[in-house]
């Protein structure tokens, strides 16, 4: 559950002490996007300001650098590095449960990391994009025998977590997988998506993320 709303409410109409206000809760069924990395490679060593905002509701639970303070006047070089310290900016957000569930994959646990660097490097991500996200989730995915798989690609990202940055990429790619333990293989499958082109150009900016079912 995500709480969306927290509201005081006075019992009667004696004045009461602060303490003795009743809360009420208004929850909405919600996830949590694990870990998402955004990889930032401008063409130029450049100073910029990254913010996230959450149309549907939500917000960022853990990050690295602290959000929002330290993702201000970030200073970014070619390579992605960021204030010389950071390959990404890091964090996880509650978000309601909103994404698509008609198309992806089901695999056996097995053959998890070849799936995942088979499909990232088909989707557009490479390099150390690809070794961050196997090093950290497939260790994290072994309880199940099998996993279905929905990816999230940037429209749908976006209508969920907007990416703000006051330099404007040239390109963007994001990709949230939501990830759902299942224990048999589904007989006639999951119907897989197509998988659009992306082409890396100027100031390109590259997220990954995991929803975890």
């Amino acid at each position: 559950m995500t709480i969306t709303e927290i509201k005081p409410e006075r019992m009667g109409d004696v004045e009461i002490a602060q303490d003795e206000y009743r809360i009420s809760f208004v929850l909405e069924e919600g996830e949590v996007a694990y870990k998402p990395n955004i990889y930032l490679y401008p063409k130029f060593i450049t100073r910029m300001d990254v913010s996230l905002d959450f149309p549907q509701g939500g917000s960022v639970t853990v990050s690295d650098p602290q959000y929002p303070d330290a993702w201000r006047n970030i200073k970014v070089t070619p390579g992605g590095k960021i204030n010389g310290m950071h390959d990404y900016l890091f964090y996880e957000a509650a978000l309601p449960d909103r994404w698509q569930y008609d198309e992806g994959w089901q695999v056996m646990t097995g053959g998890l990391e070849a799936f995942f660097r088979q499909n990232l490097s088909e989707y557009g991500f490479a390099g150390n994009e690809i070794g961050d996200f196997i090093d950290y989730w497939i260790p994290r995915l072994q309880h199940s025998p099998c996993y279905n798989i929905y990816p999230q690609y940037t429209d749908k990202v976006n209508e969920l977590v907007t990416l703000n940055i006051s330099k404007e990429p040239a390109s963007i790619l994001r990709m949230f997988y939501v990830i759902e333990e299942s224990r048999e293989m589904k007989p006639a499958g999951i119907p897989a998506p197509a998988i659009p082109g992306f082409e890396r150009r100027g100031f390109t900016v590259i997220e990954w993320g995991v929803v975890l079912k």
